[in-house]
């Protein structure tokens, strides 16, 4: 008797399987889909991360600039406080040029308010400009005059100063009041001419 066994038809019939030949296993879709979610949500996370950054950094440039701008108003508003005690010395020079032989007592006076209010007026951060000796700048000095010089060296430069002159850091409060040498032109020229320049001869 035949003892094989029937499959039934259409079975296949399962042949022995080859060595390392498993079959990987599907990726889940769903994992899938939460990896790209992920993904996703940590690019949008960087991206505000840095737009935190960007609006931290100007906020602080911005208050830089409003520190900078208070500074500058601060140096300003000084600079105009001590041009007005400027002003208020030159009225009390006046009033002791014009005072001449009179009261001793009231003259005195006048001169102690008249140095109160320029030690005042320095205490703010203001400089007097040197400027006996300078070459003339225009930015600098305000020409009242020009003297004749005995020196070529001096032609073009601060002989006498009128009214003193005053900065306040970078800024020129009050140019100074000068006179300009200016060395005769038939003498620079070596004419042996003495005179001034625009001297009638006679």
């Amino acid at each position: 008797m035949d003892h094989t066994e029937e499959r039934p038809e259409g079975e296949a019939q399962a042949g022995p399987e080859a060595p390392g030949a498993e079959r990987a296993p599907a990726e889940d879709p769903r994992v899938a889909e939460l990896n790209a979610r992920l993904a996703a949500l940590s690019e949008k996370l960087d991206q505000a991360l840095r737009a935190v950054g960007r609006l931290q950094q100007e906020r602080e440039d911005f208050r830089r600039r409003l520190e900078r701008e208070r500074d500058r108003v601060l140096e300003v508003e000084r600079g105009n406080v001590a041009l007005g005690l400027l002003e208020a010395v030159d009225e009390m020079d006046r009033s002791l040029a014009a005072a001449g032989g009179g009261s001793e007592a009231i003259t005195e006076g006048l001169r102690l308010i008249r140095d109160g209010l320029l030690r005042r007026a320095l205490s703010s951060g203001i400089e007097r400009m040197a400027v006996l000796g300078d070459p003339f700048d225009p930015t600098l000095h305000e020409a009242v005059d020009s003297i004749p010089c005995d020196r070529a060296e001096d032609d073009g430069r601060v002989i006498e100063e009128v009214r003193a002159g005053y900065r306040h850091g970078a800024r020129i409060l009050r140019p100074a009041r000068v006179r300009v040498g200016r060395f005769p032109t038939g003498a620079r020229a070596g004419s042996g001419d003495s005179s001034p320049a625009g001297e009638a001869e006679e």
